[in-house]
């Protein structure tokens, strides 16, 4: 068996997992023999793979100790990922392991469980089969059963194998459904709290740019502190006019866009070379 990386896994690889990403612990879910995770392993990547078949697990484990590898194999129930909240850089689920999963809940837990434990900042990479372009292709001898027991489910005879396999194809909108439900989404800004004695969270997604003039360059180094301070006035935030307060229960897109607004200039930037807090 070959252990190597698709061209497009090598590019998220290259652009996702780099070293500015931080990434060092991956897991790899639905891992079969291990081939990702042995491709993995080889560029550095400290790799734990972990499939439903315990049969695939022993082939990935036989391979682990006759090449000396470090990764682990875990048979896993399907439901629960045995690791601890925050465990891990990131989460692939390549070979459109998503749409071997029966049901539309235990596709929703699994990707929870996936959030669960990718630390703060992680990701999560996943490959699934484009509904559009793929369901055309199929040869509709080889489909056993279609829309059952949930609309777009298909029971697929695989002519290579000679076995019967559950299929899902996705269009984007259920996509986006599911990983947003699982607590994935483009946030920047998430704040937690109570506001008149009822709890709260807001989330947005905008990006805050500040421009200052130097007199002259400043020296950024990697691990060095920087003549440069960046303060944020939290408490101005959600200040609407005249001092009261805007509510974050529920607002409106007015009330969300003057909170944004606030965000946004409540970044102020400058040249700080004593290190003091206060523009130099």
């Amino acid at each position: 068996m070959e252990y190597w990386l698709r061209q497009w896994e090598q590019s998220v690889v290259a652009m996702h997992l780099g070293v500015e990403s931080r990434v060092r612990r991956i897991l790899a879910v639905g891992c079969g023999a291990g081939r990702e995770v042995f491709a993995l392993e080889a560029l550095g990547f400290e790799v734990t793979g972990v499939d439903i078949s315990a049969a695939l697990i022993d082939i990935a484990r036989a391979e682990a100790e006759r090449r000396s590898s470090a990764a682990s194999f875990l048979q896993i129930d399907g439901v629960t990922l045995p690791f601890p909240d925050a465990g891990v850089d990131a989460v692939v689920m390549w070979a459109q392991v998503l749409g071997h999963v029966p049901g539309a809940a235990a596709r929703a837990a699994l990707l929870a469980e996936a959030r669960r434990v990718l630390r703060t900042g992680g990701i999560v990479s996943l490959s699934v089969h484009d509904r559009a372009r793929t369901r055309p292709l199929l040869d509709d001898r080889r489909i056993l059963r279609a829309d059952t027991p949930e609309p777009g489910d298909l029971v697929i005879r695989e002519p290579d194998f000679g076995s019967i396999g559950y299929w899902r194809y996705f269009d984007e909108p259920e996509l986006r459904t599911l990983v947003t439900g699982a607590g994935f989404a483009n946030i920047s800004v998430r704040v937690v709290g109570t506001f008149n004695g009822t709890g709260f969270t807001f989330t947005s997604a905008i990006t805050a740019e500040v421009e200052i003039e130097l007199d002259a360059p400043i020296e950024v180094t990697a691990g060095q502190p920087a003549a440069m301070t960046l303060q944020i006035d939290l408490a101005s935030w959600f200040a609407g006019p005249g001092g009261a307060l805007l509510s974050p229960l529920a607002p409106s897109q007015q009330v969300r866009s003057q909170i944004e607004q606030n965000i946004r200039r409540s970044f102020h930037a400058f040249e700080d070379e004593d290190r003091d807090g206060d523009p130099d």
